[in-house]
């Protein structure tokens, strides 16, 4: 989505909007990795700075394809997240020297010429609200370290093989405690 600058009022623009991942610059995403389901929807506030510099803020939700962690399979979760961003014009970039980023510099984006382009940062916060280790459910057991099966399709609490495997550098250890 892009917004033209001399368009953005004095005391702001609201926009609501549900469309699909390729007008947000997030089409033809797919292969093993979270997927887009569905549209995005969400709503944004732009406000002044001043003449050439905007402040973003707003709240941005979509549907994604995840693999869970544990177990493999394949669930859709929903996301939710808040967008925070300001704009300044790319002539306004610091100079070519390394400087330490302050908490303030992380939601820095630029634009060129008059038009914000506002895919950027709500790709960003998308990607930012995937789990690092997605669960399809809270007490997913996961897959048997032996035998590789899905324990939640198991009615039992253990698979048809033993679950006791022992190490055989600690097997002198096991002896001693049975004696016991």
């Amino acid at each position: 989505m892009r917004i033209k600058a001399k368009d953005i009022p004095e005391n702001g623009i609201s926009l609501s909007f549900q469309d699909s991942p390729s007008q947000w610059g997030m089409g033809g995403v797919g292969g093993d990795g979270p997927t887009i389901q569905g549209d995005i929807s969400g709503t944004l506030k732009i406000t002044k700075h001043n003449e050439r510099e905007f402040f973003l803020w707003g709240e941005v939700s979509a549907e994604t394809r995840l693999e869970c962690s544990r177990c493999l399979k394949k669930y859709v979760q929903s996301l939710r997240c808040e967008v925070h961003a300001d704009y300044i014009p790319e002539v306004t970039m610091p100079s070519e020297h390394e400087h330490e980023l302050s908490r303030t510099d992380l939601n820095l984006y630029f634009y060129k010429g008059e038009t914000v382009s506002l895919d950027e940062v709500v790709q960003n916060h998308l990607c930012l609200a995937i789990p690092m280790r997605p669960l399809c459910r809270e007490d997913c057991r996961g897959l048997c370290p032996q035998c590789g099966r899905d324990l939640q399709d198991l009615n039992e609490d253990i698979c048809f093989h033993t679950t006791e495997s022992v190490d055989m550098r600690w097997s002198k250890l096991r002896d001693f405690i049975t004696k016991k």
